[in-house]
Formats: structure tokens, sequence, C-alpha cells
């Protein structure tokens, strides 16, 4: 099999300050055996997984996929992009635990729509969940040895957004319902206007390359009926082998 993760890793490179580092519960940067520092290696090993979700209408396809819920578009999937995906993994094996209980905020239309069970991109800022949200805030609770990866920690620095310093992406977890409440939207044109608060506490992050090879061996219906053409039938099938070859 060629080792297609050569590809993948010419990334533009960033550094985040360590007070923001320590704001996450981040430990301090150690150096890998090749010299390169780890936040380098997250940095270059996930970038490629944000900036293809960052497309529009991909953002949600990896998990309408390993959900396996219907949805109107779906993305072709080659091994290239289960290089990008299993670099994200990687990357997340390698992040630093936090050190102490955090909470990270999420706006959305409801509790499902959150898609905790999926990737997620929740925030450490209140402010920026209250923003964010359409209906429903939802308080999560990360605990110690937990992991995440801070947006700004993988973004270049011509793409940095002072928004985005909050941002972090979380892998699919399970998690339980502790608190339910009210919280007023912020914001002048917003008086009298309450949003839902679900208070939940993640009980186990789970691999994303676990669930993917799940969702492969039984596609949702659309995204099969969208293998309209046998180049990209052929492309699935190998991804799918590709994938099975996999160690977690």
């Amino acid at each position: 099999m060629i080792d297609r993760r050569k590809k993948q890793i010419n990334w533009p490179r960033s550094f985040i300050p360590k007070t923001i580092m320590a704001l996450l519960g981040l430990d301090t940067l150690r150096l890998l055996e090749d010299g390169t520092s780890n936040q380098e290696k997250i940095s270059e090993m996930a970038y490629p997984f944000y900036d293809s979700c960052s497309l529009y209408g991909k953002s949600n396809f990896i998990n309408n996929f390993i959900l396996k819920r219907q949805a109107s578009y779906y993305f072709p999937i080659d091994c290239e992009y289960i290089d990008v995906v299993r670099l994200f993994n990687d990357a997340l094996k390698i992040v630093p635990s936090v050190k102490s209980p955090k909470i990270l905020y999420l706006g959305c239309k409801s509790l499902e729509d959150a898609k905790l069970n999926g990737i997620s991109k929740p925030s450490t800022s209140y402010i920026m969940g209250n923003i964010c949200s359409s209906g429903t805030i939802i308080e999560i609770l990360l605990e110690p040895g937990m992991k995440c990866i801070s947006v700004a920690d993988i973004l270049p620095e011509d793409r940095r957004k002072e928004y985005l310093l909050n941002a972090v992406l979380l892998p699919p977890c399970e998690y339980e319902v502790v608190g339910e409440g009210f919280a007023n939207k912020l914001g002048i044109f917003n008086l009298g206007k309450k949003f839902k608060v679900y208070r939940v506490k993640i009980t186990r992050q789970l691999d994303i390359i676990e669930l993917l090879k799940d969702a492969m061996k039984n596609p949702p219906a659309a995204f099969v009926e969208g293998l309209c053409s046998e180049e990209k039938k052929r492309d699935f099938a190998e991804a799918k082998k590709y994938l099975e070859g996999f160690r977690v």
C-alpha cells in the first residue's frame, strides 16, 4: 500500500501563546524525537482536517456520514480523504490532555443538533456560545485526561481571527445530561429572549476511525445513491479497503 501521509503534511504551521495554552489547561510544549515540537506536529496533522471541513457544506459531512444520518449532500470519499481524517485522529493522540476540569460552550438549535457524538466545535468563551446559539446553549464539562484541539493551535497566520482563538475541535463523545435551565440572549436587541441550556458531562471520547470504519460498512442510502460514476464507486471501494487496514 502506498504511504499517502506524505502528501498531507505540507501545511502552514502556526503557534499559540503559552498564556492561551494555560487557559485551555494544556501542558507545556515538549520536543519529539525528531526535534519538532508537539505543537508543530499537531498543527500539520490536524489543519488539513479543519481546512477540509471549512469548505461550504463539508463541515457537517463527516458527522452526517459517521452518524449514518440522511443529508441532502455528500462528498466523495477516497484514500486521500481517509488520510486527512486519520491524521486528525493521530493528532488527538499526541495532544496533551486537559489537566483540570474545563467548561466549553456550544451554540446550536437543539441538543441533537449539537452532534456531540460526532465532531463538534465548541468554544471556551460563553459569549461566543451565546452569540452562535439559535435556540440552545450546551455547557460541556471536560474532565481531566480528556482531549480537544485548539483551533488557534492549527491555523496559519493569514487565517487567524480573534473569535477563533477560543474555538476547539472536540472528537466524537458519549455524554450524559446533568442539568437543564434557561439563559438570556446577550445583546441590546435581544432583551427578554431566552435560550434553553443543557449541561452535559462527557463520559467517554470515541475513536473517529472506528466510527468511520463502521459507517463505511453500512453507509447512508443517500451517499450510496450519490456514487453515480464508476470512478466514485472505485474510489470508495479502495478507501474502504485502505481504512480496514488501519489499526487503532
